[in-house]
């Protein structure tokens, strides 16, 4: 695993992309499919996506100094992701995060899903959106816009659902967008699963990063990251980790303690709650 297949550690402003290499092939899949990687670029910042899964493979951007280097833990090729297994920088869906119990009630039917994590359904089932190709919508040297339709009962949920993910640069940001229409009422929520080290390719672990998150509440979940039902919780002025040994215990300014196992694996809300 690394963050990008070269690393830029220089001050200077990125070259503008020769069209001809904004698009170039990223292996094979075990089936034969062939995977596409996308380049993303401008005077700031360099991303690179793969049409396999929608996944982010690597990000180049300058720090506080002007260095840049690669800030996003990828792999090389279509079939290190294969191999690896895991959503490393995929689009999640048709449901990230789990669903207990692999079923769900909705309009007084019960539907059962595939199930992938023990008792649960984790970011989809087994066959979800960071596991299949996107198809291409429109692409340009900012802009990238890819597009995936699940079927009618894929991974036993109800509706066909027709995803796009609009992936743009504007100065020094990278803006992800996710947006689903369904035939049928169907649970939706999608999300992306990029691995950040901000200090850049050769920093090690993110144990001394400085994170605020800017939410209005998160969801409280059990010991298996199972939502428990209660309301969410809210957070005044967002919640804070400001120490290495935060990442095993985060504290919030009103509040000593939110959900966090193996990482800030909680589901924070911006805005309004309900």
């Amino acid at each position: 695993m690394n963050s990008g297949s070269r690393s830029n550690t220089n001050t200077a402003p990125l070259a503008t992309a020769d069209a001809s290499a904004l698009v170039e092939p990223f292996g094979e899949a075990q089936d034969g499919h062939r995977a596409a990687l996308y380049t993303l670029q401008n005077r700031n910042i360099r991303v690179r996506i793969t049409d396999y899964g929608g996944r982010i493979v690597s990000v180049e951007a300058p720090d506080r100094t002007g260095r840049h280097d690669h800030v996003l833990l990828g792999f090389d090729s279509v079939a290190d992701y294969v191999s690896a297994r895991g959503a490393f920088g995929a689009v999640l869906g048709r449901n990230a995060n789990r669903i207990a119990g692999g079923r769900f009630t909705l309009d007084g039917r019960t539907y059962e899903l595939s199930k992938n994590e023990g008792d649960s359904t984790l970011q989809g089932g087994k066959v979800g959106f960071a596991n299949v190709f996107w198809s291409l919508d429109r692409f340009d040297s900012t802009e990238l816009v890819l597009r995936f339709v699940s079927p009618e009962g894929d991974q036993g949920f109800p509706g066909e659902l027709t995803v796009q993910a609009t992936y743009y640069l504007k100065d020094h940001a990278l803006r992800l967008e996710l947006r689903a229409e369904t035939t049928k009422a169907t649970p939706v929520s999608l999300s992306a699963h990029p691995y950040f080290n901000l200090a850049g390719l050769s920093a090690g672990d993110v144990l001394d990063h400085e994170i605020t998150i800017a939410a209005d509440a998160f969801l409280p979940t059990d010991a298996k990251q199972i939502p428990t039902g209660e309301n969410p919780f809210g957070c005044q002025d967002g919640v804070r980790f400001p120490q290495a040994d935060d990442f095993g215990g985060p504290h919030s300014p009103g509040r000593s303690s939110v959900a966090l196992r193996k990482g800030i694996r909680s589901l924070f809300y911006f805005g309004k709650t309900a």
